[in-house]
């Protein structure tokens, strides 16, 4: 064959993902799969069965080759969290709309917070989703707030000693409300409850314990009640 007529060969392209050992594929692969959750570096060993040393020399390869990222988890800051690059975290992970770089974000949280419980004290008592309708219609708002990111600010102010939980029992001020919702009303001196202090240990009973954290929207240096029985 002349070297007129000879085909040359084609170059294969080159990849976009750099090249991985086996252990680094391995453990690359079972980051991407978590997706917008990520996983914990704990898990990563034990599922992979790869000895830590090994794991965490991996990480940091995957981190210098831009393929992982290390997340910030809002819950628990001690939590090393992976994730591929091409995903974002998820709410559970970043705290959700009312946190930013893992913490309250207090410049948009005070004001709105403030709201919630002005329309709420017109009102007198009222579902999350009038509170959430009250606080659209009055307008101060430049972006959009869904009704359970109200919830959140809700639940903490519930938490703070604000606002008062409670079911409807479809009499009275609960006439408007279905028997049995779940609604909430401010909180005057009269209403809280007259209980002795070690029955009214907060955590044990608190229904918000799973999303109270040292440094998050609800936490025990917020907790109006906890302060109260520490003072006993």
């Amino acid at each position: 064959m002349s070297s007129a007529t000879a085909k040359r060969k084609r170059p294969e392209p080159k990849s976009s993902t750099p090249p991985l050992t086996s252990q680094e594929n391995v453990i690359y692969q079972l980051i991407k799969s978590r997706r917008e959750e990520g996983i914990w570096s704990k898990d990563i060993k034990q599922e992979t069965d790869i000895a830590e040393a090994v794991v965490n020399k991996c990480l940091k390869v995957l981190i210098v080759k831009k393929l992982v990222k290390e997340v910030p988890n809002y819950q628990n800051k001690g939590k090393k969290t992976y994730m591929a690059v091409e995903f974002q975290p998820s709410e559970a992970l970043t705290g959700g709309f009312w946190y930013e770089n893992g913490k309250p974000d207090e410049e948009s949280i005070e004001p709105i917070s403030k709201l919630c419980t002005g329309v709420l004290h017109n009102m007198g008592v009222g579902t999350v989703e009038d509170i959430a309708n009250a606080v659209r219609n009055t307008r101060a708002l430049n972006f959009d707030c869904p009704t359970m990111r109200i919830l959140q600010l809700v639940k903490a102010l519930v938490l703070k000693g604000q606002l008062l939980e409670m079911r409807s029992t479809g009499y009275g001020e609960f006439s408007s409300i279905p028997v049995g919702a779940v609604c909430y009303k401010c909180v005057t001196k009269s209403a809280l409850p007259k209980t002795g202090a070690f029955a009214s240990i907060p955590c044990g009973l608190c229904p918000h314990i799973s999303i109270c954290t040292p440094d998050g929207l609800v936490s025990p240096s917020n907790c109006t009640y906890f302060d109260k029985w520490l003072d006993f």
